[in-house]
């Protein structure tokens, strides 16, 4: 009974690991919330990775899988990697494109590699100017045509304020709308605080009480 429990516990093992794996993004569906749990990770814990170090940790098994749609690590977090893939199966190329959704990060790498080989880099974030982005976004994306079968994406994001990154897949078109939205909400919030400005401004002025010049 107990040998049969010892070979039982490796094949839970085996069963967890392969759990873990995250599975391709398809060009073919459709992800109109963040891909978190499709991608797995590593933190930095020293020296600054490159990227083939990066992929040899992969290999190493020293990335793990994200139980988050949308991964935190935390406020100075060390610098984090994240890998996903990307399956193409209709047979030509797929414009896609990839978004870190948060305006604060410091520096941002994309690598797309295809084969172990190195296909496009694009090097952005916060401490660079907004003219040197992939795209003239307030967020971090850029595009790529993604050839049939398997692209392998790197993602190095670093900064010194609250690590949280949520990662999109989408087109331009999906992309622009959910920016309008977000940007609609913003018109929202700034909009009722402009009121509230106006509102406290006016009573100052007829009631001659500093405390509404002060709150405004």
């Amino acid at each position: 009974m107990k040998r049969l429990i010892l070979l039982f516990f490796p094949f839970l093992f085996c069963l967890a690991a392969a759990h873990a794996i995250a599975e391709p993004l398809d060009v073919s569906a459709q992800y109109p919330d963040p891909v978190g749990k499709s991608l797995t990770y590593l933190q930095e814990s020293g020296d600054r990775l490159s990227l083939d170090q990066a992929m040899a940790a992969h290999a190493g098994g020293r990335f793990r899988a994200s139980s988050r749609a949308v991964p935190r690590f935390g406020i100075t977090a060390q610098p984090v990697w994240l890998r996903l893939q990307v399956q193409n199966r209709t047979g030509k190329l797929a414009a896609r494109r990839l978004s870190l959704e948060r305006t604060w990060l410091d520096v941002v790498d994309f690598y797309v590699v295809r084969e172990d080989r190195l296909v496009q880099h694009w090097h952005t974030g916060d401490n660079l100017p907004f003219s040197q982005r992939p795209l003239k976004t307030r967020y971090f994306a850029f595009n790529h045509a993604y050839a049939p079968g398997l692209t392998t994406l790197y993602i190095r994001a670093e900064t010194a304020e609250a690590m949280v990154l949520p990662l999109y897949f989408s087109t331009s078109e999906q992309f622009y709308s959910r920016e309008m939205g977000s940007a609609h909400w913003y018109g929202i919030l700034y909009g009722g605080l402009v009121v509230l400005l106006v509102y406290n401004l006016v009573l100052f002025f007829n009631l001659r009480s500093t405390r509404y010049l002060f709150y405004s």
